[in-house]
Protein backbone atom coordinates (compact mmCIF):
# COMPACT_ATOMS: atom_id res chain seq x y z
CA UNK A 1 0.00 0.00 0.00
CA UNK A 2 1.07 3.77 -0.70
CA UNK A 3 1.29 5.32 2.43
CA UNK A 4 1.09 8.82 0.60
CA UNK A 5 -1.94 9.48 -0.81
CA UNK A 6 -1.24 12.10 -3.21
CA UNK A 7 2.38 11.29 -4.80
CA UNK A 8 4.57 13.84 -6.27
CA UNK A 9 7.11 13.42 -8.76
CA UNK A 10 10.01 15.44 -9.63
CA UNK A 11 11.24 15.93 -12.49
CA UNK A 12 14.27 18.12 -12.26
CA UNK A 13 15.32 20.57 -14.55
CA UNK A 14 12.31 19.07 -16.67
CA UNK A 15 10.20 22.25 -17.91
CA UNK A 16 6.19 22.35 -18.97
CA UNK A 17 6.34 22.74 -22.41
CA UNK A 18 9.12 20.11 -22.64
CA UNK A 19 6.48 17.49 -20.43
CA UNK A 20 3.71 18.85 -22.47
CA UNK A 21 5.59 18.26 -25.71
CA UNK A 22 6.53 14.67 -24.36
CA UNK A 23 2.74 13.40 -23.29
CA UNK A 24 1.93 14.51 -26.50
CA UNK A 25 4.08 12.46 -28.38
CA UNK A 26 3.34 9.26 -26.07
CA UNK A 27 -0.52 9.53 -27.06
CA UNK A 28 -0.61 11.10 -30.89
CA UNK A 29 3.09 9.61 -31.80
CA UNK A 30 3.68 13.17 -32.96
CA UNK A 31 4.68 15.99 -31.85
CA UNK A 32 6.08 19.69 -33.30
CA UNK A 33 8.46 21.30 -31.40
CA UNK A 34 10.01 24.51 -31.87
CA UNK A 35 13.65 24.34 -33.34
CA UNK A 36 15.03 26.50 -30.73
CA UNK A 37 13.38 23.94 -28.52
CA UNK A 38 14.27 20.58 -30.33
CA UNK A 39 17.93 19.78 -28.40
CA UNK A 40 16.19 20.62 -24.86
CA UNK A 41 13.50 18.44 -25.63
CA UNK A 42 15.07 15.34 -27.18
CA UNK A 43 17.96 15.74 -23.89
CA UNK A 44 15.15 15.16 -21.70
CA UNK A 45 13.58 12.05 -23.84
CA UNK A 46 17.26 10.30 -23.64
CA UNK A 47 16.93 11.08 -19.91
CA UNK A 48 13.75 9.60 -19.52
CA UNK A 49 14.27 6.82 -22.22
CA UNK A 50 10.94 7.30 -24.03
CA UNK A 51 10.99 4.77 -27.08
CA UNK A 52 10.56 6.19 -30.26
CA UNK A 53 12.27 9.54 -29.89
CA UNK A 54 15.79 8.03 -28.74
CA UNK A 55 18.63 6.13 -30.23
CA UNK A 56 18.51 2.28 -28.25
CA UNK A 57 21.80 1.58 -26.92
CA UNK A 58 21.71 -1.95 -27.97
CA UNK A 59 20.94 -1.61 -31.78
CA UNK A 60 23.95 0.75 -31.82
CA UNK A 61 26.19 -2.48 -30.94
Amino acid sequence: ANPCQHPVVILKDIGFTEVQALLQFMYQGEVNVKQDELASFLKVAETLQVKGLTLDKKSLK
